[in-house]
């Protein structure tokens, strides 16, 4: 080798122990910039992939003391995510319940209602790969209840019937109060529906629940033949009931008188009954002064004389088919002396 040459081998062995120190320095670099990744990490969420730039290095490039050498790095990560989410729910359901009543008794104060009630629910929810938990709930309610509001019903004892006679005629009815609810109040009665000629009365007309309250009607003979639906109303809360009051028959009305009037101890006085309505044939029975009753006269007129003197009086009972009777009042007539008789 020349004396060039040798001259030139210094120069090549600096350069090439520069550019291993060089290779090592930039071996170091690229590990500590690999190192640094996780500390430069710039997300982007919008566009799906992450990018790093590594650390200790200008523009991708190391600048040595004596010249430049540009090397260039590029490093782009893009992660890409996918989820699958599957849920399986599987319900189940058990109820128990439990009910409490109680309830008030008539004329004694009313007492509270408590309901109870006890539910049990039972869920599963299955996780795939995972054992299912199972979980228990029991849930206890208690509601108090506000006592029920006052309440009540009517009931009547069917049809009443009455028949007519000469007099006042008679039939009753019995109503019933009923409590239904609550405590029990004071309930007064109300009648609408009565025909004229037809009176009535109520006993026990305001009493409290659960009672009983009976309507006596009197019947004149005057009234009309007929069905008439008779309405019960109970204040308080307008409770009703409805019956019907058949009035039926042929009342007789009988009238007596004497012929003659005034009479003389021996003389025939004939006495008569007059009978107006009820159903022939029809029977008789006189009764009065010195008139005998086992048996009873029976005809229509009836003729006696007298042995005393002084008033005599006499009436009858007139019985017609369907078995109405009648009385006439009392008839009197007047026995004398007679004069003309000879005294012993």
């Amino acid at each position: 080798m020349s004396k060039q040459d040798n001259k030139f081998t210094p120069f090549f062995f600096t350069l090439t122990l520069f550019l291993a120190i060089f290779f090592l320095i930039d071996s170091a670099f690229s590990t500590s910039a690999s190192i640094s990744l996780n500390q430069n990490r710039v997300v982007s969420s919008e566009i799906g992939f992450t990018s790093y730039s590594p650390r200790g290095i200008s523009g991708g490039a190391i600048v040595p003391a004596s010249e430049e050498v540009i090397y260039p790095y590029e490093y782009e990560y893009q992660y890409q995510y996918e989820y699958q989410y599957q849920y399986q729910y599987e319900y189940q359901y058990q109820y128990q319940y439990e009910y409490q009543y109680q309830y008030p008794t008539p004329g004694y104060p009313t007492p509270a209602y408590d309901y109870q009630y006890e539910y049990e629910y039972e869920y599963q929810y299955p996780t795939p790969g995972y054992p299912t938990p199972v979980y228990n709930y029991q849930y206890e309610y208690q509601y108090p209840t506000p006592s029920p509001s006052f309440n009540y019903s009517l009931s009547n004892s069917g049809t009443s019937y009455v028949t007519k006679t000469s007099g006042s005629a008679y039939t009753q009815n019995t109503i019933t109060k009923t409590l239904t609810a609550g405590g029990t109040e004071s309930v007064t009665l109300s009648l609408s529906g009565v025909p004229n000629g037809v009176s009535y009365s109520i006993s026990n007309l305001t009493c409290f629940p659960t009672c009983t309250s009976v309507i006596t009607f009197t019947v004149a003979p005057t009234t009309v033949n007929g069905t008439y639906p008779i309405t019960v109303t109970g204040s308080p809360l307008n409770k009703q009931t409805i019956f019907n009051l058949v009035v039926s028959g042929n009342p007789m009305i009988v009238t007596c008188s004497a012929s003659p009037q005034t009479a003389l101890l021996g003389q025939t006085v004939t006495w008569t009954a007059t009978v107006t309505g009820g159903t022939s044939p029809k029977t008789y029975s006189w009764s009065g002064t010195n008139i005998p009753t086992s048996p009873a006269p029976t005809t229509n007129p009836y003729s006696r004389s007298y042995t005393t003197i002084g008033q005599k009086t006499a009436t009858v009972i007139v019985t017609d088919a369907n078995s109405l009777q009648a009385t006439c009042p009392s008839s009197t007539v007047q026995i004398n002396f007679d004069p003309t008789l000879e005294e012993f």
